[in-house]
């Protein structure tokens, strides 16, 4: 899949839910699959929903496929086809190898960090897309909601360049070098992704439908 600056308002996620336990602790230890769709596969062998991943586990969704997670201490995440995923063990960090994603982090528990090969994104409190396509080696990442603790910050994989993003903003970085910030449109990216569901603002009919843990996390975010 070729990446262009606004491919992810019509390429990115999926969607779907079930339900899991409450978060414990700020630290990620775990995410429990609570939702997929055909082709999704731990460490290369095809799982399930209530399924658990562990740091540095590989979670690979393939074609028309896509997987939900919620980890223990409340984020949720939404990873589109075609995407590698993981986290490593004893930090609040995520990784895109490859493919698109969606993450709802909770308020107050600290900042995130999700790396892709290109850019290295630290949020908190806030719900952001990360895309990554390997084939051309370039990453694009958007914001959906404000957060209190301030603006998401990409930076390049060399460290030299860094810029900050609002809600209904978004940066390109590719080949080492990040692009202008530009705005997108939120409603019409809540319409189009399927992914978004559930994240518009008033959208509380879909939001009551799902568990209590789920819930927590989209009304917070």
């Amino acid at each position: 899949m070729k990446l262009h600056r606004l491919s992810v308002l019509s390429t990115l996620f999926g969607i779907g839910m079930l339900g899991v336990g409450l978060w414990v602790q700020a630290t990620l230890t775990s995410a429990e699959i609570y939702a997929l769709q055909n082709d999704v596969t731990l460490n290369n062998q095809s799982t399930f929903v209530g399924a658990s991943m562990v740091p540095q586990d590989a979670l690979r969704t393939g074609a028309r496929s896509r997987a939900e997670l919620i980890f223990n201490e409340g984020t949720l995440v939404r990873t589109g086809e075609g995407t590698t995923f993981r986290f490593p063990a004893g930090q609040r960090s995520f990784e895109l190898i490859d493919g698109s994603t969606l993450l709802m982090i909770r308020p107050g528990l600290g900042a995130s960090r999700i790396n892709t090969p290109e850019a290295n994104i630290v949020a908190s409190g806030t719900a952001l897309f990360v895309q990554h396509d390997a084939a051309s080696d370039a990453s694009v990442v958007g914001v959906l909601t404000e957060s209190p603790a301030g603006p998401v910050t990409v930076t390049s994989r060399d460290g030299e360049v860094s810029v900050q993003l609002n809600a209904g903003q978004f940066v390109s970085v590719a080949n080492g070098a990040v692009g202008f910030v530009e705005n997108f449109i939120l409603p019409v990216f809540y319409d189009t992704v399927d992914m978004a569901v559930g994240l518009a603002p008033g959208d509380t009919a879909y939001v009551a439908l799902q568990p209590a843990a789920i819930q927590a996390t989209l009304n917070a975010v």
